[in-house]
């Protein structure tokens, strides 16, 4: 015969529901642990995306980053051990707190950036990546505040970086920037130098070590280094613009010349480049060939002219009338004296140069 069903469960043992709990909740917990790191994972993506949006075209849709810092937040907080996370939502309010112009809105950014790396410091507080994004984070902080508190800590955490990977020419680099930036020029000087010797194969290093000896007024030890910057990045910032200036500091026209022809720049379509080759023309009273470049600058910019610099509207004046072109001079200077918000300047300007 069969046992009836409520026999069958009677003969269930009190031991067999001890282990059937202990299986569910096992299962329970199991399904937990799992379905928040994949809650966290899709989060994290649809940031990701909304970040990649607010980027694209020149960061044309910069509002996306709210979006993407809402989805960042559910990414940490449903799976807060995952660094990760934690550090693409910091990098992402550091680019948006740099594109953004109100000081209060950076410096509540920033501070909620270093909110977060503490915390991630608490899981890992010896990952040199994590030093290294602290002390750029309070460096942002001391430039919004001026807090010296700010700067001493900026450069702690980026001295701890480079003492936990000392062979890492980009935690040299980064500590290098903040030293200079925070007027620390001898000991800029010293890491610029090591980071060169550990790899030489950085421009930014060889370019903020340049920048040192023209503080220093070492200009020929400037040009020299300029020069390897461009050797190694011909397409750096400015690069072509701040050599030209160096060698016209140097007075070395002939080989100001040279470069001009070496590299082309005669062709150039950087506005930058062309501003200074109009003044390197200016400077040697070659105005015919200064006014020339003004006119490729004109036709090549977009921006109304009483928006450019007063030192380059001036130039381009006294270029015209040292070349004898005394009636362009009084049209452009009369347009700049209705347009300017500094008319008074290019009023007292007219009656110096008798136009």
């Amino acid at each position: 015969m069969k046992p009836s069903p409520n026999k069958s469960l009677k003969s269930i043992s009190k031991r067999s529901y001890v282990l059937l709990a202990i299986y569910i909740c096992f299962s329970i917990i199991c399904f937990t642990l799992s379905i928040f790191p994949l809650l966290s994972e899709i989060a994290y993506r649809k940031g990701h995306v909304y970040s990649t949006e607010a980027k694209i075209y020149n960061y044309r849709y910069l509002n996306r980053f709210n979006y993407a810092f809402k989805e960042y937040e559910r990414a940490v907080k449903y799976f807060p051990w995952e660094t990760h996370y934690a550090m693409e939502y910091i990098k992402d309010l550091e680019t948006y707190a740099l594109k953004i112009k109100s000081p209060s809105e950076k410096k509540k950014l920033f501070e909620k950036a270093l909110f977060l790396i503490n915390r991630i410091q608490y899981i890992d507080n010896i990952n040199p990546w994590f030093n290294s994004k602290k002390a750029s984070i309070l460096f942002h902080l001391y430039r919004l505040t001026q807090s010296q508190t700010y700067l001493t800590q900026s450069f702690h955490y980026s001295r701890q970086a480079c003492y936990s990977d000392y062979e890492n020419p980009i935690f040299m680099l980064n500590h290098e920037n903040i030293l200079h930036q925070g007027g620390k020029l001898s000991e800029a000087y010293y890491y610029y130098n090591k980071a060169v010797s550990i790899d030489s194969r950085f421009p930014e290093s060889h370019f903020n070590l340049a920048d040192i000896y023209t503080r220093l007024n070492y200009r020929s030890l400037a040009l020299n280094t300029y020069l390897k910057v461009k050797e190694l990045n011909p397409n750096f910032q400015s690069i072509d613009s701040i050599i030209l200036k160096t060698y016209v500091s140097l007075s070395e026209f002939v080989k100001g010349e040279a470069y001009i022809l070496k590299y082309n720049l005669y062709n150039t379509k950087n506005l930058k480049t062309l501003e200074t080759i109009c003044y390197y023309y200016f400077v040697q009273d070659k105005f015919d060939t200064a006014l020339s470049y003004f006119t490729l600058y004109f036709s090549l910019s977009t921006k109304p002219i009483h928006t450019l610099t007063k030192e380059f509207n001036r130039l381009y004046i006294e270029s015209l009338t040292k070349a004898g072109l005394n009636n362009v001079a009084f049209d452009y200077i009369t347009t700049l004296i209705e347009t300017s918000n500094d008319s008074n300047y290019f009023r007292n300007l007219k009656k110096s140069l008798n136009l």
